[in-house]
């Protein structure tokens, strides 16, 4: 796809299999959404940290710390925001879920030899309300209509778990440098790129 997103057609394309994946039914055991919230615990433990300039080891402790102290507020309000929607969420029976992949934005699209649009990336394919998949959507320039607070959950889910991610590891100290990292052994050839002719 293109940097500035997908052209007309590709786009229609990308919605078309999205919806192609909606409709989809499958015996296999796919993972079902839940609505809950994994990250919560290390989220309130690693803002705390955070907030608690002393306690943030590493280069990026007290920036950390200052972006986490001016951000706080914010933080905690998406942390309300999400445990409302949580509620609503829940309410949808599993008669709305249909097969949602995650992500169907220009990243994890691939044109293929043929000129066919492939989606890339299914390790995250699960049963869950099709706004799961609205977001990407949407941020690819696709015009979609979901339930807003939906939509709202997954995008909290996301931003929140990330923040609960990244917090939680720059807080940690530091430990080593890149002296102290393992590196791979470099090939001197890699087989299927040398030329045979």
């Amino acid at each position: 796809m293109h940097d500035d997103g997908p052209s007309v057609s590709r786009a229609a394309e990308l919605a078309d299999a999205v919806e192609r994946l909606h409709q989809a039914k499958v015996t296999s055991d796919v993972p079902k959404e839940s609505f809950d919230l994994p990250f919560m615990s290390e989220l309130a433990w690693a803002v705390d940290r955070a907030l608690d300039g002393d306690a943030c080891g590493g280069p990026l402790g007290v920036p950390l710390s200052r972006l986490v102290s001016n951000n706080r507020l914010l933080i905690e309000s998406w942390r309300r925001q999400i445990i409302a929607v949580q509620r609503k969420a829940r309410d949808i029976g599993d008669a709305e879920f249909v097969l949602t992949h995650a992500g169907p934005g220009q990243d994890n699209v691939l044109i293929d030899r043929e000129g066919r649009l492939r989606l890339l990336d299914w390790g995250a394919l699960m049963w869950a309300p099709p706004e799961r998949d609205y977001r990407s959507l949407r941020n690819t320039g696709i015009a979609v209509r979901g339930r807003s607070e939906i939509e709202r959950f997954f995008l909290l889910w996301w931003v929140l778990s990330e923040v609960a991610e990244d917090v939680d590891r720059f807080v940690q100290p530091h430990i080593g440098d890149d002296a102290a990292v393992p590196r791979r052994r470099q090939p001197t050839q890699t087989p299927w790129l040398v030329r045979r002719d």
